[in-house]
Formats: C-alpha cells, structure tokens, sequence
C-alpha cells in the first residue's frame, strides 16, 4: 500500500480525486449492500449482516505490481482505482468499528464523532507533516541516499502505529505515507531500493504471515458451508463487476478499463482478513463466515491479478 502511494502520479491523482471518490462510493456501497443481503439470507442479524457487507466493501491492490510493471499505472482508470482503494478501506474499517461497538453495547454518537475526527487530524498530520518535512529532509541531505531510505521507513512505520493508535487498519496509514512523501522522494535510486526492498521482502512476509493465519483443517471443513462460501464468492464478483460497470458508464471507459479496474477491486486480502478475525473475535460472525472468507481470499487473491494480467497490458495505448 505504501508502494502504491509513492508511485502515483500526483498531479494526476489530484485531477481524478472525484472520480475516485466516485468509484470509491459504487464499489463501497453496491458490495455493502450486496454483503447485508447475504448476510440476511443466511439467517444473520441486521448488524451481523451489515458487517459482512462491509467485508465485500474494501479491497487490497493485489494486482498493483503487475500494472506497475506494465507502466500503465498513470492510465486514469488504474489512478482512479487506486485513489479508490483509501475510500472503500477507511469505510469499510468504520463500519467494523461500529458494528463491534454495537454489538459490545458501548456505542454512542461521540464515540463516533470522536473516531472521525482523529481521522481527520491524523490524515491532516501524515499529508501536510510528512510532506513538508519529507521535502525538507531530502533538501538538507543532499545526496545522502541511506539517510533518505531510512527517513521513508521512517515515515511508513509512524504512519502504521498512529493508524494503529486511532483505531483504524494500520494499511490505510501506509497508503496515506506514500501519498505524503511522494513529491520529496520523486523518481531516483531511493525510490528504486524502497520499490526494491518492498517487493523481496516485506511482500513477502506479509504473505507468509496471512499463509500462517489460515487453519487448514477448518478451511476443510469449510466445504459443509458450500452454500453460504459460494454466496459471498459469487456476491462479492458481480458486486465488484457491478461497480466498475457503473463507473464505465459515468465516466465512459473502454470495456479494458472497466476489467481492470474491477480486477484490481477483486482481492480481498489485509483488510478484509482483520475485519473478519474482529468480527469472529467479537461474537458477532460465526465459523461459517470465517472459513468462508478464507476460500473468499483465496479466490479473489488468484483471479483478481489473473485478469489484471490478461487486460492491462491493452491500456498502453488507452493511457496514450
């Protein structure tokens, strides 16, 4: 996620911060509501169900190594997926953070108030603070190469534990240092060994971290719970598709644009699994909801970055 945000086109992102928003609220909303009537179906109470829903709502750029690769990540339905990405997360972690606060009988209004506006302030904290020291860090040292590779990791590491600290997933801080450092670090050999180092090792580890998560016996046993499993698969695909498809309407993408972008929104990895282990841990989602979120990963894992692969390399000349 950091990655992510350091290697978008700034000045673009900024022209297509609407649009983002916009697709952000089609690919939040239409799997919320798609989720909630899963949920429902299958017998789950209005807040159980309308956390489920927000499981379908964020997404994980997964795929986002392949579009970088491809040098197709300034093309404006790639930019408006990835600024997408900071809405459907944030809103997605807001609704787990209610509906467990619910659920525990401890929600107010101020307690929700109090949670927006430490986001506002941390989000102020990390865009503007960062970004100025950042710029001003990389003008005092020069050429200092390590210096500025360890002010990075600074940054991303402060920026995770204040995610941490107000209460919201610690990826959503990650993504918010990236944007934050993106002009100070710009194109140069920090850039390249913060690419670098991202992609052989704390990639991944994340992955080893998320294959030691997974309870084998339990994902087994899954297959009792087809029905339910093959709901929210299926739910989650077409509500993704869904999205994207109203985006190509509003906006008037080509059908290349329109796949990828709902390729891209596919993977439910980071903050779908800590939403769930949450849920689980709180009382308020069952087993059956917990193994079939593992087979929901480990299908959108496979086939979101299998169709970025097959349809972004056509938006070379789409981006031209």
């Amino acid at each position: 996620m950091f990655v992510a945000g350091l290697e978008i086109d700034m000045e673009q992102f900024r022209r297509t911060r609407n649009r983002s928003l916009t697709f952000g609220s089609f690919t939040f909303l239409v799997p919320l509501i798609t989720g909630s009537i899963v949920g429902r179906f299958f017998g789950f109470g209005w807040n159980a169900s309308i956390l489920i829903g927000s499981l379908f709502a964020s997404h994980t750029l997964l795929a986002y190594p392949i579009v970088s690769r491809l040098g197709v990540v300034n093309n404006e339905a790639v930019t408006v997926t990835i600024g997408a990405t900071i809405f459907t997360d944030i809103g997605a972690l807001l609704v787990l953070a209610v509906c467990v606060a619910i659920h525990a009988g401890d929600f107010s209004p101020t307690r929700l108030v109090i949670l927006l506006g430490s986001l506002v302030i941390y989000s102020a904290v990390i865009l503007i603070g960062f970004d100025r020291a950042g710029k001003e860090f990389f003008r005092r040292s020069g050429d200092e190469e390590g210096n500025q590779f360890l002010f990075v990791l600074l940054a991303v590491f402060l920026a995770a534990v204040g995610a941490q600290l107000i209460g919201i997933e610690k990826i959503v801080g990650a993504f918010l240092a990236g944007l934050a450092v993106n002009e100070a670090v710009g194109e140069g050999p920090v850039k390249d060994k913060v690419v670098f180092v991202g992609s052989v090792l704390f990639i991944p580890i994340f992955f080893v971290s998320l294959g030691l998560l997974i309870d084998i016996p339990a994902f087994v046993k899954s297959i009792s719970t087809i029905w339910i499993t093959l709901a929210i698969v299926v739910g989650l695909i077409v509500s993704k598709f869904l999205a994207a498809y109203f985006a190509k309407l509003v906006y008037r993408y080509n059908w290349d644009e329109l796949l990828t972008m709902w390729s891209l929104s596919i993977p439910q990895v980071g903050a779908t699994l800590a939403a769930t282990l949450v849920g689980y841990e709180a009382g308020l989602l069952d087993e059956r909801i917990l193994n079939s979120v593992i087979v929901l990963l480990l299908v959108t894992a496979t086939l979101g970055p299998l169709v970025t692969s097959r349809v972004a390399p056509s938006l070379t000349v789409a981006a031209d």
